[in-house]
């Protein structure tokens, strides 16, 4: 099927996890993109608020945790058994500043501007609705805060969407550009994942507002 124009895809089924497959699944993704770094180039301090759409048990969110030692992380994603493994490993360690949220319809579970950094993670071929993600990102980030989307990289194996449905990074980032951000990068290596970056405008276009 190759790339699909975002606008062609429509909601699956929420996947299933194996949890002891969790940790042999992260290995892989460490061995070509280090989530320190990808954390490191959004927050600002260690006292930021990041907030991480599609946090799963925790690849990001974890690391992000043991970082930002005066900050919060919220972790939300729409599958409960994810944040359940995420809840176990965050006590194991002795985290007390992660929230896990479950997210299931159109709107995040938090205030207007609550965030200073937003990490959305390999969500947009999963999520029902996802056109509300347009409007609900900029509203839970302050101005001027920082964004990364991340999404899988077309035609690679490891772990990538079933039936070869991927986004097209390009077209992603016009619409992240079209929602009140400013696109200041388009990191296309290292695969298997393609990253957008991007600072949120002051004002937020009247059409994203009301969508």
């Amino acid at each position: 099927m190759g790339t699909v124009r975002v606008s062609q895809l429509v909601p699956r089924e929420t996947d299933s996890f194996d949890p002891e497959r969790v940790r042999e699944a992260e290995d892989r993704f460490r061995s070509v993109l280090t989530p320190d770094e990808v954390v490191a180039a959004l927050v600002a301090d260690d006292r930021s608020t990041l907030v991480e759409i599609g946090a799963g048990p925790g690849f990001f969110t974890l690391p992000a945790a043991r970082m930002l030692t005066g900050g919060r992380v919220f972790a939300l994603d729409a599958v409960q058994g994810y944040l359940d493994l995420l809840r176990r490993r965050a006590s194991l360690e002795g985290l007390g500043n992660v929230t896990m949220l479950h997210i299931g319809g159109t709107e995040l579970p938090l205030e207007d501007g609550v965030a200073d950094a937003v990490l959305v993670t390999r969500v947009f071929r999963d999520i029902p609705h996802w056109l509300s993600l347009r409007r609900e990102v900029p509203r839970i980030l302050r101005p001027g805060g920082r964004l990364c989307v991340m999404e899988w990289a077309e035609g690679v194996a490891l772990q990538g969407p079933k039936l070869n449905i991927w986004v097209d990074p390009d077209e992603l980032a016009q619409i992240v550009e079209q929602s009140g951000f400013h696109v200041t990068d388009v990191l296309k290596e290292p695969k298997p994942f393609f990253r957008i970056l991007a600072t949120r405008n002051r004002v937020t276009p009247p059409e994203v507002r009301e969508a």
